[in-house]
């Protein structure tokens, strides 16, 4: 697949390389998609920010700046196949036993007015 991009030997070694670590990755980055997603359409926005904002800053980029000491530019794609999983899990375990589901977006029919969900009768004109 990559010979499409480029026909150098040492391009499609790296980038074989890449795909082989980053592969799964992207299965649990699609997780993390797919419950953010539920979260988000359910009203509940800050948890999915914060989600991204972890895997980016606190989990991803540290982690390519100390793995690519050890392991060169495999580290760095570690670093992402890691963060990716760490979202994902943060986001099944929150879509699991988060309070997002009690969250109202929209009210029923009925419920028109405070006055009517107290309980007061509604005055005739």
């Amino acid at each position: 697949m990559i010979a499409l991009f480029s026909p150098d030997s040492e391009v499609i070694r790296i980038g074989s390389e890449y795909l082989k670590i980053v592969a799964l990755g992207y299965v649990a980055h699609t997780l993390m998609f797919a419950y953010m997603g539920v979260v988000r359409g359910a009203g509940e926005t800050v948890f999915p920010m914060l989600m991204s904002l972890l895997g980016m800053w606190v989990i991803r980029i540290p982690l390519a700046n100390l793995l690519s000491r050890y392991w060169g530019t495999a580290g760095i794609w570690w670093a992402i196949t890691l963060g990716f999983c760490a979202s994902a899990a943060g986001s099944i375990l929150y879509y699991l036993f988060g309070p997002w589901y009690k969250k109202v977006i929209v009210r029923p029919a009925g419920d028109v007015s405070p006055a009517v969900s107290a309980g007061i009768p509604a005055q005739d004109s």
